[in-house]
C-alpha cells in the first residue's frame, strides 16, 4: 500500500517535488536521518558553499567525515568551510577553489585533493547554474554545459584512482527533474547564441548528467565505485531565485528547504542508502524511471555524449 500511494504521489509531479512529497514521504516510510558513523571517510561535495550543497556538506561533516567544500571563489569556500565546521564541530572541513566550468582550474582541483587526501570515499556532483545569457567558459564552451557535464566528467575521470582506493565508494550527482523535458541531443548542448533559451540548456545538460552517471556506473561499479544520479525535487535556493525567478515566486511557499533536497544525497552517502547498486534516478530515496512524458534518448546518444565530453576534456577512461 506505502508504494501504491508513493507511486500516486509522484505521478502528480507538483505534489511529489514540493516539501508536501517530501514530508509525506517522510511519514510514509518512517525515515529517520542518516546516523552511521563516517568518521573514516573523506567526502567532496562541488557547490558546496550554499543551497543544496552546502546542506549536504554540513551533514557529512556531522557524521563524522573530512568535507572539502569546493566553491568558484575562494573566500566564499573558506567561509562557508568555517561555519560548516563551527556547525558540526568537526576540524575535518576544508575549503577548495574552483569553477567547475574551467577544465584547467578542476585539473588543478583534483591534483589538490589527491595530494592532500590520498583517498576519497564520497564525491558529490552538486555545482550548478543557470544563466539569462549564453556565456562561455575558459575553454570557450557555454557555461552551462560546461559546468553540469564537462566539468564534473573530468573531476570524476581525474579523481577515479583515489575513489578506487577508497572501494567502496561512491559518486553522486545533482540532476533536476526539469531533464525530464528534454530528450539527450548532443548536437544542442553547447548551444549557439540564437539558440539560447536558458531553461532548456539547464534541462539538456541536466539530462546529460543522468546519462554520464549510468555510463560512470558502468565502467566504475567494477572497481567498487557505484555512481547514483538524483534529483532533489523543487529547493528553494539562491541559484534557483537568480536563474526562475518567477517561477519561485509562484511556488515559493511550497518548495522545499535545502536540507530537505540535501536529503537523499546524504542518505546514499551515508551508506544507509540501497543495497542493489545504483538503478534509475533518485528522488526521496527511492527510484524513479529517467524518462517520462514521452521523452526518450534515442539509443545512440548515450555513447556519442561519452565521446564528445572526452573528446572536450582530453582524456579516456574506456
Amino acid at each position: 500500500m506505502r508504494s501504491v500511494l508513493d507511486e500516486a504521489l509522484e505521478a502528480t509531479v507538483v505534489l511529489s517535488w514540493t516539501r508536501f512529497g517530501y514530508l509525506v514521504r517522510r511519514r510514509l516510510w518512517s525515515w529517520t536521518k542518516p546516523s552511521a558513523s563516517m568518521g573514516s571517510q573523506v567526502a567532496l561535495v562541488t557547490g558546496g558553499t550554499r543551497g543544496i550543497g552546502r546542506s549536504v556538506a554540513s551533514a557529512l561533516a556531522s557524521l563524522g567525515a573530512s568535507v572539502g567544500v569546493v566553491g568558484r571563489r575562494r573566500e566564499s569556500a573558506e567561509a562557508a568551510a568555517w561555519e560548516i565546521g563551527r556547525e558540526s564541530g568537526s576540524p575535518r572541513v576544508w575549503a577548495e577553489a574552483a569553477d567547475m566550468s574551467s577544465l584547467g582550474q578542476v585539473r588543478a582541483l583534483a591534483e589538490r585533493v589527491t595530494d592532500r587526501v590520498g583517498r576519497l570515499d564520497v564525491l558529490v556532483h552538486n555545482a550548478g547554474l543557470l544563466h539569462r545569457t549564453r556565456r562561455t567558459s575558459d575553454e570557450g564552451i557555454e557555461a552551462t554545459v560546461a559546468t553540469h557535464v564537462l566539468g564534473p566528467h573530468l573531476l570524476t575521470a581525474s579523481l577515479a584512482p583515489v575513489l578506487k582506493v577508497s572501494r567502496p565508494s561512491k559518486v553522486i550527482w545533482m540532476s533536476s527533474g526539469g531533464m525530464y523535458l528534454q530528450r539527450l541531443d548532443v548536437d544542442r548542448l553547447d548551444a549557439a547564441e540564437d539558440r539560447y533559451r536558458p531553461a532548456a540548456v539547464y534541462a539538456r545538460a541536466k539530462r546529460a548528467q543522468v546519462a554520464l552517471a549510468d555510463a560512470w556506473a558502468t565502467r566504475l561499479g567494477p572497481d567498487g565505485v557505484d555512481v547514483y544520479v538524483m534529483h532533489p525535487g523543487w529547493v528553494d535556493t539562491g541559484a534557483l531565485a537568480e536563474g526562475l525567478p518567477r517561477f519561485r515566486t509562484v511556488l515559493r511557499p511550497l518548495l522545499r528547504t535545502p536540507e530537505q533536497g540535501a536529503d537523499t544525497a546524504v542518505w546514499l552517502a551515508s551508506g544507509e542508502g540501497p543495497t542493489d547498486g545504483p538503478v534509475g534516478l533518485w528522488l526521496d530515496r527511492m527510484a524513479r524511471p529517467t524518462s517520462r512524458f514521452g521523452v526518450f534518448d534515442p539509443p545512440s546518444e548515450a555513447e556519442r555524449l561519452w565521446t564528445w565530453c572526452e573528446e572536450r576534456v582530453g582524456v579516456s577512461r574506456g
